[in-house]
């Protein structure tokens, strides 16, 4: 199955985080501590506080992109996490999450292509191979899906 990741918890956000302004930090956990509650509006909100305090917050854009993707605002969601990219594109959840809402989208090459660079920075995240492995089905490529997903 196909999923989008949960909202990260504080031990797994960007490791950079000791360079980010405490008030960033701290808008960002309280964000996390909403969405990981379903509480949307409120962790959009925290979300949106920590990049007044950090523009450059990549983790920001990216719990964003996903809240988009959560209320089936997908192109929003594209571009936030797109935006997440460019300023830090060695996060494999970024690109994961981007390759979960293209292949939805049915912009498989676009996903394929996300999965790949996911599994690129992450090789032992099986849930990603798992996605490439659907998206290469889904577009007729059934070889290379069966390899992909074998262990």
């Amino acid at each position: 199955m196909n999923r989008m990741p949960k909202p990260q918890n504080q031990h797994t956000l960007n490791s950079e985080m000791d360079q980010i302004p405490l008030n960033a930090r701290n808008k960002l956990q309280e964000g996390l501590a909403f969405h990981q509650k379903g509480k949307l509006q409120q962790a959009e909100q925290a979300y949106q506080q920590a990049l007044q305090y950090h523009p450059q917050n990549a983790d920001a854009y990216h719990l964003l992109g996903v809240i988009a993707y959560q209320v089936g605002k997908h192109n929003v969601a594209i571009d936030l996490i797109n935006r997440a990219i460019e300023i830090n594109n060695r996060q494999a959840v970024f690109f994961r999450s981007l390759g979960h809402i293209l292949q939805e989208q049915k912009k498989l090459w676009e996903a394929i292509q996300a999965h790949q660079e996911a599994i690129e920075l992450n090789p032992d995240d099986s849930e990603i191979y798992n996605n490439l492995g659907n998206a290469l089905k889904k577009q007729g490529n059934f070889q290379q899906a069966i390899v992909t997903n074998l262990p």
